[in-house]
């Protein structure tokens, strides 16, 4: 793994999207930064031994840092057990097409409810799209979302065919209010159709001011 500057600066970024009115805790301040170090390092460990590691490693600093507030219950107490308590932060707790902020999901209930809605949301515009959001889907939404909600976000996202990366994407870019784009590949497809497809996307995201959710595969 190669860590950088940039890598700390997309901790501070998420720290930022926190605002004072949601966020007037040392304690929340704490969650939130514990989640902002996972998300920018700890999704891009490849194994679970290294997330293993990564986790004892936060529960240190977080304990030497926020010793009074129980950050140990969001890790594995021991290698491959669940954590206690989940920790995840999404700008759609609100509701689905309100203003986003950035804000703590208490459990796993309220985030499926969440989603849920927002599913129904997605199919009534687009075609139907047959999900089922079980924990770990819900979880990769919540980061799609984060990462969408950055200025100039993006994410590689890696799986085996079929494990829902494009669904999960567009509900994701739905969810925040973008439209989402693709282009057709095919046996055709040239510099000069690449150029006339992103042109298009840099119209409605500049011209039109539309939010605009590049999907490539």
């Amino acid at each position: 793994y190669e860590f950088n500057i940039r890598h700390l600066a997309g901790v501070f970024s998420g720290l930022l999207m926190a605002k004072a009115q949601r966020f007037n805790t040392a304690e929340k301040t704490a969650f939130v930064w514990c989640h902002e170090c996972e998300r920018v390092y700890g999704d891009r460990l490849v194994s679970y031994a290294h997330l293993d590691q990564f986790y004892a490693i936060m529960m240190n600093q977080a304990k030497k840092a926020f010793g009074t507030f129980n950050t140990g219950r969001f890790y594995p107490a021991q290698p491959g057990e669940a954590a206690q308590d989940i920790l995840i932060f999404s700008h759609f707790g609100d509701g689905i097409g309100e203003d986003p902020v950035y804000d703590k999901i208490e459990n796993v209930h309220d985030l499926s409810v969440l989603l849920e809605a927002g599913l129904e949301d997605y199919n009534e515009t687009n075609v139907q799209m047959d999900l089922v959001l079980f924990e770990d889907a819900m979880r990769h939404i919540c980061k799609i979302t984060r990462v969408i909600n950055n200025p100039a976000g993006h994410a590689l996202l890696v799986g085996v065919g079929g494990s829902g990366k494009q669904s999960l994407s567009k509900l994701a870019s739905h969810i925040c209010g973008f439209s989402t784009m693709s282009i057709q590949i095919s046996a055709t497809y040239g510099i000069g159709d690449l150029k006339t497809d992103l042109q298009s996307m840099y119209r409605k995201a500049g011209i039109n001011q539309v939010g605009v959710a590049f999907l490539f595969t």
